[in-house]
């Protein structure tokens, strides 16, 4: 599997700014709407001091406005919800990842996970065998060979999801 998406790249991300933009979107869809509307009600009240046609014109051409800014704020809240979506996917699979690190780190076959993925045991069967004796040698070899699958699966699937996320296309 050749990834653009590296573990380590993953488990350096800090997502704070990435919130506070998609919070910052939100809130600038919110304000654009509400100036948008504001200045509309002004104008629109403007004809008790201001009766011509050009105040009619004025008024017409601010409720067109209106309806402009209004489609706009909801196009830019339509594309933060959609960011938020990518984001959201991205962040729950950088998640998966972490918790799948933590758990190699904490199985006692001394698991690494490299670049892409793959999950390897420093610890030889031999020494597993020898530590666990004949008894409960095998099934401790079953379980680090099921733990290094089940947690390079995981791992992998995460990367391919968070690739999916960033080249735009939602799993």
């Amino acid at each position: 599997m050749k990834a653009n998406v590296t573990v380590p790249m993953v488990l350096s991300w800090n997502f704070d700014a990435v919130q506070r933009v998609l919070t910052a979107m939100t809130m600038a869809s919110t304000l654009m709407k509400a100036i948008v509307s504001g200045v509309q009600q002004r104008v629109e009240h403007s004809v008790d001091f201001f009766d011509s046609s050009a105040a009619t014109y004025a008024r017409n051409r601010a409720a067109f406005e209106q309806q402009i800014g209004l489609r706009e704020g909801d196009e830019f809240s339509a594309a933060a919800r959609k960011a938020e979506d990518y984001f959201r996917q991205i962040e729950r699979n950088a998640a998966r990842i972490r918790t799948a690190a933590e758990k190699a780190a904490s199985l006692p076959w001394d698991l690494s996970i490299a670049p892409d993925g793959a999950v390897r045991s420093g610890k030889a069967d031999n020494d597993i065998m020898q530590e666990y004796g004949a008894e409960f040698g095998l099934q401790a070899l079953a379980m680090k060979y099921e733990a290094i699958y089940e947690l390079e699966y995981e791992i992998r699937t995460a990367l391919a999801e968070i690739e999916a996320a960033e080249s735009g296309s939602l799993r």
